[in-house]
């Protein structure tokens, strides 16, 4: 739906036919048809375009909750652009409406998955990483910092960086591990020891994943680690 606006009194004076189809007719107020209220949109949560347009005078894009005739609620992403007259003043304001609700729900939807994925990494003491192998930048999820002894933030995103972390006698075993698995296709799972920086020594358990290219080359490496120091203190203590 595209429609005109006055940018004094926030009238509708020109809509199209896809506009008037939504309830958006000439005459009537923008905020009074999409908001239902007698003032103007305002706020962090209903921030008025034509407001930032007068002010910047510039377009500007904002999304806002309307409701549709029967009141199921919508998502529009709101883009609005000023019509100036020869003295520079902005006269007329173009705006038209995206329906966005589809996008907002699937974005709400892979927030809570995220939510719950981050929870269940807390309550089993995991940790996820995804390493991409071209540019050697690593992400650790919050969960795997701590394991490793770090502090938020702390962490130095890097391949180079977690393999500093590896006990020295077994950073062979995990490169070698790393390379066959790139390279040959061949599973990663293995068990070795880190040293936080504080020297304390801790046991992890690694399992990843390759992803590739369409033509077979590796670009990316997701995985898990899970502490598993008191599994291998109980281990000790039956030998």
């Amino acid at each position: 739906p595209f429609y005109v606006v006055d940018p004094n009194t926030y009238t509708i004076t020109m809509a199209n036919s896809t506009a008037r189809h939504n309830g958006i007719s000439p005459a009537s107020t923008c905020h009074v048809i999409l908001h239902h209220t007698p003032t103007p949109c305002s706020g962090t949560t209903h921030p008025c375009p034509l407001q930032q347009v007068k002010t910047s005078r510039n377009p500007a894009i904002v999304e806002h909750l309307h409701h549709d005739q029967d009141g199921n609620p919508k998502y529009a992403e709101i883009h609005a652009y000023p019509i100036f007259d020869d003295d520079g003043n902005v006269t007329q304001i173009i705006e038209y409406a995206l329906d966005i609700t589809e996008r907002k729900q699937v974005e709400e939807q892979l927030r809570l998955s995220e939510e719950r994925y981050t929870l269940a990494q807390k309550v089993a003491n995991i940790g996820s990483w995804d390493w991409n192998i071209q540019t050697g930048c690593l992400h650790w999820s919050d969960q795997i910092e701590p394991l490793f002894g770090f502090a938020r933030g702390e962490f130095e995103a890097t391949y180079e960086a977690f393999l500093e972390c590896v006990y020295s006698d077994d950073r062979q075993h995990v490169i070698d591990s790393v390379n066959a698995t790139v390279e040959e296709n061949k599973d990663y799972a293995i068990e070795h020891r880190i040293v936080w920086p504080d020297g304390t020594v801790r046991w992890v358990s690694e399992t990843g994943d390759v992803i590739r290219s369409e033509d077979g080359k590796a670009i990316r490496m997701l995985g898990i680690v899970q502490d598993i120091t008191a599994r291998k203190q109980a281990e000790a203590e039956l030998q």
